[in-house]
């Protein structure tokens, strides 16, 4: 009995120290960024937005899950809008920045 007992508590032991790490770690808050589309990679599927006033130039990566809202329904189609205007909603994985939505408007006109 006193084994069992022992075995159970080692378990239950075992369980927690897998479960709270996994706990703990918290979805990253989402950020946005607004500026002027200037690349897209579809290859890579990577696009490069240049930020307004002092804001610098910014990558992203893209996925199948990434949502585009606007004149545009995919990623990909943004390849010959250069100019356009987006805001793009991501978050931060280590040193990547992953687009999860990206809000297309047309480019400005001068």
């Amino acid at each position: 009995m006193k084994r069992l007992l022992t075995l159970g508590a080692a378990s239950i032991a075992v369980l927690l120290l897998i479960v709270m790490p996994v706990a703990s770690q918290a979805p990253q808050a989402e950020k946005t960024f607004s500026g002027t589309l200037t690349k897209v990679d579809a290859a890579k599927k990577v696009i490069t937005v240049k930020g307004t006033a002092n804001e610098p130039e910014m990558t992203f990566t893209f996925d199948d899950k990434t949502q585009v809202t606007g004149a545009e329904k995919t990623v990909e189609g943004l390849a010959g809008k250069s100019g356009a205007t987006l805001k793009v909603t991501y978050r931060e994985e280590g040193a990547n920045r992953i687009a999860t939505r990206i809000e297309v408007s047309e480019a400005k006109k001068y």
